[in-house]
Parts: structure tokens; C-alpha cells; sequence
């Protein structure tokens, strides 16, 4: 009876014993298998992010979709590929998708409701842009692009010149060395029909950064407004020395030439502008430039 128990005792400890040790290989198994998967995703994902960087965004997309396979719940993966699909123009809807599932997840990573406005943007949806720009400004009220791609929404999408000026304002207050606030700023003050704050702001931008071609022409278009022509060629002048293929450069220039009696310069211009493709050109040249020549061979 005693070698019975006996035995039973080591036979029990025995099963013990070996539960135990497949407890914990089955419990070390879990943990080198989480850790492997884990690492894994964090692979993927750095990979993605170096493809991003490149412009390599497809590969980018397949390294994402790797990672999250294996980490599903991972908020900052799915901002990631969204952003690939935004960045590469891949697929803008998939990039919206992508945002709302980091939002869901991680509801205060405000980048993805300011990447989501601007996908919105891209997909003229633009009540809904809104709404994500105003979101990322409520969850951090010094977000200076935030207030900057609001003030476009308002301004170049709705024609709410009015409403923008406030937003570049801020972005401004927030940067005051922010060159494309000023421009976009100044963009809305030439609309509103206020050219001497429109002027001062192209100024201001094309002195924080000299080599913008586009702030340079849009200051001609406004010192044309106010029929400062001399100023204003000034401004085209410095537009073709930054872009010689900037038809409208030229389109405009030749306008300006016309205002003040160069009837020769302007014809050139035009054809210039007609040559790189600006077909308004074309009209103006049949309507003044033609007869001259025409005449002029009668003449001759």
C-alpha cells in the first residue's frame, strides 16, 4: 500500500513536472513568436518609410501591407501607406481609407486628419476637407501648414477670399518666415481688389525664397492691375530668366509691351507664348500682329 502511494506520488509529480515544462516551451514559443512577427512588421515598416523617402511608392505600399499583416492594429502603419497612396498618387480613396483606419485606432494622431483633408482636397470633397483641416487645428492650434492648407481650401477651392485672409494670418503669426503663407495671402488680396497688400506680401515671399518663378509673375499680374506696367515687365522679365518656358510669361509680357507702344515686343512675345503652347496667343496675334505685317508689305 505504501509502494502504491508511493508510486503514485513520483508519477503525479512526474505529470506535473512535464505540464510545467510544456507550459512554459508553449509560453516561450508565444513570446519568440510574438517577437519575431513584431520584428518583422518593424522591419516592413522602416523598409516602407526608406521607399517612401526614394519615391519608390508602390514598393512602399507592398512593405506597409507586409508589415500590417502581422500587426493589424498598428495605427502609425496604416498613416504610413496612406500617405504612400497621397505622396505617389496611387490611390487617393485607398489613402483616405487608410487615414480614417489610424484615426480609428489612434484617434488623437492629428496628422492623419490633416493628411485626410488634404486627400479630401485632391478628391474635391472639399466640405469634408474642411473639416479635417479644422479638426487637426482644434487638436493642435499651432499647426501652421494646417491653417496655411485651409486658407487655400478657402481661397482657391470655395473663392472665400475673405475667409483665407484670417488663416494665412495665423500661419504667419505662427511662421513669420513662412514664404508660401505670404504668396497664398497675397493671392487673396490681389482677388479682393487690395493690390498694395498684395504687392507688399509677393514682396515679402520672394524675399524669404528669391527663386520662385510663379511669385514673380503673379506680382507682374498685380502691378498690371494697377497699370504699373514698367514694374510689372520688370516682374516678367525676371519670370523668363527663372523659367524660359513660362508661356504665359510671355502671353503676359506681350500685353504689357502693347500698353506701352511696343507693338514689336509684344508680337514677339506672343509668338513665344504660342510657341510653348499658350493658344490665347493666337488670337491676339491674328488681331494685332497680322494686319501690321500686312500692311507692312504693302508698304514694301
Amino acid at each position: 500500500m505504501q509502494l502504491d502511494l508511493l508510486f503514485y506520488y513520483f508519477q503525479k509529480r512526474k505529470i506535473i513536472i512535464m505540464n510545467l515544462k510544456m507550459f512554459f516551451t508553449v509560453v516561450l514559443i508565444f513570446f519568440v513568436c510574438n517577437f519575431v512577427f513584431s520584428q518583422t512588421s518593424m522591419d516592413f515598416n522602416k523598409s516602407g518609410i526608406e521607399k517612401t523617402d526614394k519615391g519608390d511608392f508602390k514598393g512602399a505600399i507592398d512593405d506597409y501591407t507586409k508589415a500590417l499583416s502581422s500587426d493589424a492594429k498598428n495605427a502609425d502603419i496604416y498613416y504610413n501607406r496612406g500617405i504612400a497612396y497621397l505622396k505617389g498618387k496611387i490611390d487617393i480613396e485607398k489613402a483616405v481609407a487608410d487615414f480614417s483606419k489610424a484615426i480609428e485606432i489612434k484617434p488623437d494622431l492629428v496628422a492623419s486628419y490633416f493628411n485626410r483633408g488634404i486627400a479630401y482636397d485632391v478628391l474635391k470633397q472639399y466640405e469634408k476637407a474642411m473639416v479635417d483641416y479644422s479638426k487637426a487645428i482644434e487638436k493642435k492650434p499651432d499647426f501652421t501648414e494646417a491653417y496655411n492648407y485651409r486658407g487655400i481650401l478657402y481661397s482657391k477651392r470655395m473663392q472665400d477670399f475673405e475667409s483665407s485672409i484670417p488663416d494665412f494670418d495665423k500661419a504667419i503669426e505662427l511662421k513669420n518666415d513662412f514664404a508660401e503663407a505670404f504668396a497664398n495671402r497675397a493671392y487673396s488680396f490681389r482677388k479682393l481688389k487690395v493690390f498694395d497688400k498684395a504687392i507688399a506680401d509677393y514682396t515679402k515671399a520672394i524675399e524669404i525664397k528669391t527663386d520662385n518663378a510663379d511669385w514673380y509673375f503673379n506680382r507682374g499680374l498685380t502691378y498690371y492691375d494697377m497699370k504699373d506696367y514698367k514694374n510689372g515687365l520688370v516682374d516678367y522679365d525676371k519670370t523668363i530668366e527663372l523659367n524660359s518656358k513660362y508661356a504665359s510669361a510671355y502671353y503676359n509680357r506681350g500685353i504689357t509691351k502693347f500698353m506701352v507702344n511696343d507693338e514689336k515686343g509684344g508680337c514677339e512675345d506672343w509668338a513665344k507664348a504660342l510657341e510653348l503652347g499658350d493658344n490665347n496667343a493666337k488670337e491676339v496675334i491674328e488681331k494685332y500682329c497680322q494686319p501690321k505685317q500686312e500692311e507692312q508689305q504693302k508698304q514694301q
